[in-house]
């Protein structure tokens, strides 16, 4: 049985170096409050 094709489409991804250097991506440090939080004061 052969696997589904999305399976064999991630696996057959070659990614070098270089191109692994240049992903960027990732969530900040710090999240910002919505400006209708400073009712907490």
């Amino acid at each position: 049985m052969t696997s589904p094709f999305f399976t064999r489409f991630l696996q057959d991804q070659k990614i070098d170096k270089e191109q692994t250097k240049a992903v960027q991506g990732g969530k900040p440090d710090q999240t910002m409050k919505y400006p209708s939080d400073n009712d907490e004061w």
